[in-house]
């Protein structure tokens, strides 16, 4: 064996200028070498070799390393990222058209970038024509390596990343040449938060195009409403009402609409949200509780009291009552994983869990009850949820020692191999993954392993039955 190493090379400032491909030199001490970079960060004479020997099966280049042009300010930001080899890396010059990815700073302009809302409803109002303000918020300009300042379409191979005050990210809007070659698409994919900065909706570049003309129909002006909650309209009014899902807006016998009444369905619909966009629930400890991905249900969430996840539940599931569950032992280490029939809504779940552990305050874990066999994992049933059998679970893992070990077939079959037959198999290895068991879903036949190790890990063996 001998050492790999990797050099990277410093500016005065501390910045990584270059990093380097990784190196081969020779030595398999471990030790730091120091003879591989110059005062100026270039390879020596004894480095560069190793790229440039035309009998070994490396390629051969005169810039094995990545090099970074950083701002000349105190902000440090990156203005060109180079690649390995020669014809990939950056020109001091930001104006040159060089192969490196460039990077500009500034921020938005007028009407460019749609400022979203989430109501109490968590997935309605969706506000449309309701922009940031100019200057509101930071722009990163990222040009790839094939950009160049003469390209017929200045746009093409660029992308620009929207950030708040906050940092976060409200919009990734990317520029490709369309199919005829004749113009630029934009593809834009906005990232909706709440007040707590929970990321709640992800629109992606389809789900902008369903919307299209739909968001320039809202204008929220003192003439337009959208309605969130139940509403009853009397009197007059010249106002154009959108009205979100499950939302009922009546009108009373005396009602008149004036010029400019109008009452409509908020264009962002249930069915596209279904469709197109990307959602997630939170509950009031910030924990994510649904997570909804396009075209298909929600997943629901269910957490304990330490806000481990321990029930699961995809809408395929939801069709048979089943919930997958995660047991956890008393340093938060997942060991039973399985499936189980409960008949109820996501909220009972969670209150059931709840109440649980309020009776049962040191239930929190399973622990080691013996040795693991056909019929008994070798843990505790404990935590929630209870009462399960061998049928319910799915998978097993353990962890410091070999003491779940009932199968002579996972017994460690003497020395090490070579080349480490000189060194000790550790026989309680604190902290690592000791083996496991997997339940074959078609057969119910648990495929069993374990892992030995010295002070890296020596051999992994699996016992798997023929049926």
């Amino acid at each position: 064996m001998k050492d790999i190493i990797q050099p990277i090379a410093y500016d005065n400032f501390g910045r990584e200028k270059r990093k380097f491909l990784p190196i081969i030199p020779g030595q398999n001490t471990g030790y730091y070498n120091n003879n591989l970079l110059d005062a100026n960060g270039n390879l020596t004479a004894t480095a560069l070799n190793f790229f440039n020997n035309p009998n070994d099966a490396i390629a051969d280049d005169s810039h094995p390393f990545s090099e970074t042009v950083f701002e000349k300010s105190p902000l440090n930001r990156v203005l060109k990222q180079g690649a390995p080899g020669a014809v990939w890396q950056p020109n001091e010059n930001i104006s040159t058209n060089d192969k490196s990815v460039k990077i500009e700073y500034t921020s938005n302009g007028s009407n460019e970038v749609f400022s979203w809302e989430i109501t109490s409803l968590g997935d309605c109002k969706l506000t449309s024509n309701h922009y940031y303000a100019p200057n509101e918020l930071y722009v990163t300009i990222t040009k790839d390596e094939n950009w160049s300042s003469t390209q017929t379409y200045p746009l093409a191979g660029t992308i620009r990343e929207y950030k708040d005050k906050q940092g976060r990210v409200v919009l990734k809007r990317s520029y490709n040449i369309n199919n005829t070659g004749n113009g630029v698409d934009t593809y834009d994919t906005y990232y909706v938060y709440d007040d707590f900065g929970n990321l709640r909706v992800v629109i992606p570049p389809e789900g902008i195009n369903k919307l299209g003309s739909q968001l320039t129909q809202i204008d929220e002006g003192p003439n337009v409403m959208v309605v969130t909650s139940n509403l009853t309209l009397t009197g007059t009014s010249n106002k154009k009402y959108y009205y979100c899902p499950g939302v009922t807006v009546t009108l009373s016998p005396n009602f008149t609409g004036s010029t400019g009444f109008e009452l409509a369905p908020y264009p962002l619909s249930a069915n596209l949200m279904d469709q197109y966009l990307f959602s997630y629930k939170y509950d009031g400890l910030n924990r994510l509780i649904e997570k909804k991905v396009p075209g298909a249900q929600p997943v629901y969430m269910v957490y304990d009291a330490r806000d481990r996840l321990v029930l699961t539940q995809d809408g395929e599931q939801r069709k048979t009552n089943n919930w997958l569950f995660t047991k956890y032992d008393a340093l938060n280490r997942p060991v039973l994983t399985g499936q189980k029939m409960i008949n109820s809504t996501r909220s009972i779940v969670q209150t059931d869990v709840n109440n649980y552990y309020q009776s049962n305050l040191t239930k929190f874990y399973e622990y080691r009850s013996g040795t693991s066999t056909t019929d008994d994992l070798g843990y505790s049933d404990q935590s929630y949820p209870t009462g399960l059998t061998n049928s319910n679970y799915l998978t097993a893992t353990y962890y410091d020692n070999y003491g779940f070990i009932s199968n002579s077939n996972l017994n460690y079959p003497g020395s090490p191999p070579s080349p480490y037959n000189g060194n000790v198999r550790l026989t309680a290895p604190k902290g690592q993954v000791t083996g496991g068991k997997v339940k074959n879903l078609k057969t119910s036949v648990w495929v069993e392993s374990a892992m030995y190790y010295d002070k890296n890990i020596v051999r992994s063996m699996q016992h798997r039955p023929i049926t």
